[in-house]
């Protein structure tokens, strides 16, 4: 069973860029298998990240604190790869916490390995930086949600780009997301409804 979990560690790392099979080899005995339950910490604030986390199975959600305010900074499903950039990569205590929503199964690898794997085979270097990439435009496509629309429209479009995922999320943390508080996004969620009944 860790095996399968494994491959399927390589099989999303090999959708950036195909890797040798000696490449695998190497990688292969470096990972390590977790089975979690849900509300475990991945990451807690403070904290240096010092694991990439590949989820196989479950949920997961990160957030950072404002004035003793948690505020959802992304989510992840299955087959995500979870890490804090700014921790992982700078041996930084992290600004943000990552959660568990679900019973989880994850595939991590350590920093230490990491490195280890990029200077034995350079050809990963470029899966590392297209991993980043990835994360950082998923920050700014947050960060433009934010800025140009309203707290419905928001909404709208995160449905809308999650179909499968936001039945599965608390509706506090897709509030938090989205730059407003529950209540809020509940009444106009209730507003539009009743008008949408009275047509």
């Amino acid at each position: 069973m860790d095996n399968i979990n494994k491959r399927a560690f390589i099989e999303a790392v090999t959708n950036f860029e195909p890797l040798s099979s000696e490449v695998v080899d190497f990688i292969l005995p470096k990972l390590q298998v977790h089975r979690l339950p849900k509300g475990t910490a991945l990451l807690t604030l403070d904290d240096v990240c010092d694991r990439l986390y590949f989820l196989h199975t479950g949920l997961a959600y990160a957030y950072y604190a404002v004035r003793d305010q948690e505020i959802t900074s992304w989510f992840a499903k299955e087959r995500d790869f979870i890490y804090s950039p700014q921790s992982f990569l700078k041996r930084e205590p992290a600004q943000e916490a990552i959660m568990l929503l679900e019973n989880a199964v994850l595939v991590s690898l350590t920093f230490d390995d990491m490195e280890a794997i990029y200077d034995t085979y350079p050809i990963t270097n470029k899966i590392g930086r297209l991993i980043t990439e990835h994360y950082i435009l998923q920050y700014d496509e947050r960060a433009r949600l934010l800025r140009s629309y309203n707290v419905e429209q928001r909404f709208k479009l995160f449905v809308e780009a999650n179909p499968a995922l936001h039945p599965r999320l608390p509706f506090n943390l897709i509030a938090s997301f989205l730059g407003t508080a529950s209540v809020t996004l509940s009444r106009i969620l209730s507003k539009k409804m009743k008008c949408s009944n009275s047509n």
